[in-house]
């Protein structure tokens, strides 16, 4: 969770085990990072990112993986951080047909904390 100094939740992020099976060698999954509007930019996105790193570390995975829309801008996000596009998939939402990029890091203990 990210939160303002008076104690506003504006941002949270999620992962856990790669839950698609279908990428092997990858053991992690960025679930989510989600900051509200308004606290975008401020490199709140980048702590909770790294926060997502240590916790997979913590569960001793080494690799991971994220799926994002390919019209969100957050893909050049997970460029900037490091991701490797690794796959593009197709995917039904609300009943419409979108594009999902697939980012993968294949090691994620190299990787320095992006700050």
């Amino acid at each position: 969770m990210a939160e303002t100094d008076e104690g506003q939740i504006v941002g949270f992020s999620s992962c856990g085990k790669e839950r698609s099976g279908k990428y092997k060698g990858y053991q992690g999954e960025l679930n989510a990072i989600y900051i509200l509007k308004e606290f975008q930019g401020q490199g709140i996105g980048k702590a909770l990112f790294n926060s997502v790193m240590k916790e997979l570390r913590k569960l001793g995975m080494n690799t991971m993986l994220v799926f994002v829309l390919a019209d969100n801008k957050s893909a050049l996000f997970y460029e900037a951080m490091g991701g490797k596009a690794i796959d593009k998939v197709g995917v039904e939402i609300a009943g419409k047909k979108l594009k999902e990029l697939v980012y993968g890091w294949d090691n994620i203990n190299t990787l320095s904390n992006k700050e």
